[in-house]
């Protein structure tokens, strides 16, 4: 079945480029600044690899879902009699050729399939025999049509407002569980009568999956991560467009113009109002701003997502020519470390945040109308990712000798210039110092009202009908307060990145990967069984990896926890 508004191969890249391509890029400067550029550098590439594993892993569970759905439907088709007995035996007697002939190639030790095709190609032009696949193909399509939701625009850059976790028709019931567990069809011929098993036409978002592969338990499990995630997510926003906006508004400037500003300093000359306490007023309005729309649904916000990339773009492109100018004029003689490794767990969770688009990957990859080379595309796209993170990092480790957890916080206009006219490059470094507040400002209610709809299926019982109170306000309240709570709290940017990133951002990028493919092979082998081929089957399907990224994650948290309570303490 054609999914609605594909577009090509290459436009799916540069979607999932620009999704992966986020605020974690802001404070990867600082985070090599921190560890080291060489240790910075061998922990990116080995996290950027595992990053690619995953989201191949992701590619793989979201064909194995195609696959279960289509097989109940061809499962339900066949008991409505709507696939004919002819085309199902036919079928069968076809497979069991093909088993004839996989069995004759074990034995000569031959890895070519061939014939296993070439039973079905025979089958499927004899004559008389196509009206019946075709009539089984178009009953397979108009069920699929009718169970199948519309697609909405694609959101370029935080498609976590697709709904994760809503209830699809196509989620099965508490009967399909019970049914009996063999396979219907065993076989490739059912390929080329009505349709392909693990074509990836539908939708599927990761929390309609962990419906389909987890139990009961893991889903809830499941859930809980992705809100933490979120609120992880929301207290970022705030944080960073806090943090610009007070450093724009505050006019204080120390006796020595070139010193580092601190929270307690005052904000304005003359004034008891600190720095921190003008940011905390700047969070409480920006979120009564942005608040009041959580309360509503957006949808279409195809536009502003366009518009948004475009800013970004702009900014991140200014900011490293600038970093490369302060390089060649020689001004400035920076070096930074070769390696802190006390300080490695922080750039783990902010390397995790920047390389995160697992949960987004079925609303982008899905629409892409030939996914032959699928997997060359995300490789290529995570490498140019992974030397796009390096030259940011590296362009602003040189350039400046302080680096701030947010990067553009150092171009904001000098202080040594104050109350000089404004000049092209006083407006360009206000842009750059406001470039956070334009693209965080338009995420943030997508992202609250995904939170908010996450905490709904999470508490809220399906069979049960709420009052107003509930359902309208408690929620978007309960979504908001918390990550509200956590940004007037503290305005280090990088601290929270590395916080969300390390611990929900490497269960959502690690192990729910690691698990979900596993358990989407078994689902697929015991249902479909080894007749049909997956052709999105990952490069790295060998046990050894699951364990690997897992021992790792498990690893990474440990460091992680050990390394916030050190510095706490």
């Amino acid at each position: 079945m054609p999914h609605e508004n594909q577009y090509s191969a290459w436009m799916g890249s540069v979607y999932v480029f620009n999704l992966i391509v986020g605020t974690g890029a802001l404070t990867l400067p600082g985070a090599f600044a921190s560890a080291g550029w060489l240790l910075s550098s061998a922990g990116i590439i080995i996290l950027a690899l595992f990053s690619y594993i995953t989201a191949g892993w992701i590619v793989e569970a979201m064909a194995c879902a195609n696959a279960i759905n289509h097989w109940r439907r061809v499962k339900q088709l066949k008991k409505r009699g709507h696939v004919p007995d002819e085309l199902v035996n036919r079928t069968l007697e076809n497979a069991a050729e093909g088993s004839r002939n996989a069995a004759l190639l074990a034995g000569t030790g031959s890895d070519e399939p061939a014939n296993v095709h070439s039973a079905a190609a025979k089958s499927s032009s004899a004559g008389g025999d196509t009206s019946d696949a075709s009539d089984a193909a178009s009953s397979l399509a108009a069920a699929a049509a009718n169970e199948t939701d519309d697609s909405d625009d694609i959101n370029v850059e935080t498609t976590e407002a697709s709904e994760m976790i809503t209830t699809s028709s196509d989620s099965p019931s508490s009967e399909d569980h019970e049914e009996e567990e063999t396979p219907l069809i065993h076989g490739v011929v059912i390929e080329r009568t009505v349709g392909q098993y693990y074509a990836i036409q539908e939708r599927v978002e990761m929390g309609e999956m962990a419906k389909l592969f987890y139990s009961k338990w893991w889903v809830q499990v499941f859930c809980v991560v992705l809100c933490i995630y979120l609120y992880g997510d929301l207290a970022i926003y705030e944080a960073a467009v806090a943090k610009s906006v007070r450093d724009m508004v505050c006019t204080y400037v120390p006796t020595n113009c070139s010193q580092a500003l601190h929270d307690s300093d005052p904000c304005f000359p003359d004034s008891d109002y600190s720095r921190f306490n003008v940011y905390r007023i700047c969070v409480c309005c920006f979120v009564g701003v942005m608040g009041p729309f959580v309360f509503l649904n957006l949808t279409k916000t195809k536009y502003m997502q366009i518009v948004t990339s475009i800013i970004r773009w702009i900014a991140m492109i200014v900011m490293i020519v600038w970093a490369v100018a302060v390089i060649v004029k020689g001004n400035t003689h920076v070096s930074p470390a070769v390696a802190r490794w006390q300080n490695l767990p922080d750039l783990f969770g902010v390397c995790v945040y920047s390389f995160m688009c697992h949960h987004s990957l079925p609303s982008l990859v899905t629409p892409i109308a030939v996914k032959t080379h699928l997997y060359k595309l995300l490789a290529a796209d995570y490498i140019l990712i992974l030397l796009f993170y390096l030259l940011l990092a590296f362009t602003g480790i040189f350039a400046f000798p302080n680096i701030e957890d947010l990067y553009t916080i150092n171009f904001q206009p000098d202080p040594c210039k104050h109350g000089q006219p404004v000049s092209f490059v006083y407006i360009v470094r206000v842009f750059l110092l406001m470039f956070p507040v334009f693209t965080l400002s338009t995420n943030f209610p997508i992202i609250a009202i995904t939170l908010r709809n996450n905490l709904k299926g999470l508490m809220l019982r399906e069979t049960r009908r709420y009052g107003f109170f509930t359902t309208r306000l408690s929620f978007p309240l309960l979504a908001t307060i918390p990550p509200t709570v956590v940004a007037l709290i503290t305005c280090n940017v990088e601290l929270l990145v590395g916080i969300t990133g390390a611990f929900a951002g490497s269960i959502i990028q690690y192990v729910i990967p690691a698990t979900m493919v596993h358990s989407a092979r078994v689902e697929t082998l015991q249902k479909i069984g080894l007749g049909v081929r997956n052709p999105f089957v990952s490069p790295f399907q060998s046990a050894f990896w699951r364990y690997l990224i897992c021992v790792w994650a498990l690893l990474c948290w440990v460091f992680v926890a050990v390394y916030l309570i050190r510095t706490e303490s």
